[in-house]
């Protein structure tokens, strides 16, 4: 978010400037090399083109993944999916600050070994080849429901 503020300050700023000004030099410290203000504005330009080319190619689906609880706190969840008899995969997740409980009084309800549905947007960057994988971006849960308690005896093992 800074990067981008300062990014989009650097790109006013020279804006702003008129034409003539833009081919001067900024002045810099004795040890560093000069920059003009022209090819500052061409690179935040080209940054500024890359985030949005970027953008265009994000895409956000909704997904659910049912299984028990390996760990919870007050931003983040595993769940276990996937289990067969030589184990299971985990599924870390951030939960969003405004994440539904159902069947639960709230979060503080839900704990390890519970078997829980859990919805959560998940967003990615499109491959540009057929044969690569997505760059996954982020994964956030919006909706955790309460499917079955865990037994004490589960929680001791």
């Amino acid at each position: 978010m800074k990067r981008m503020t300062l990014l989009l300050f650097v790109f006013a700023f020279g804006m702003a400037v008129s034409a003539g000004a833009a081919e001067q030099k900024v002045p810099a410290p004795a040890n560093a090399q000069p920059v003009s203000v022209a090819s500052t504005n061409e690179k935040a330009a080209q940054t500024l083109d890359k985030e949005t080319k970027e953008k265009k190619n994000e895409k956000t689906v909704e997904r659910i993944v049912k299984g028990p609880v390996s760990f919870i706190r007050k931003n983040s969840m595993a769940v276990e999916f996937n289990i067969d008899k030589d184990g299971a995969e985990d599924i870390y997740l951030t939960l969003d600050k405004s994440v539904k409980v159902r069947n639960a009084k709230d979060l503080s309800g839900i704990v390890q070994g519970d078997s829980v549905k859990v919805k959560y947007l998940e967003t990615y960057l499109e491959p540009k080849k057929k044969d690569e994988e997505p760059i996954v971006l982020s994964m956030v849960v919006t909706e955790i429901m309460l499917l079955k308690k865990a037994r004490p005896e589960e929680l001791s093992s």
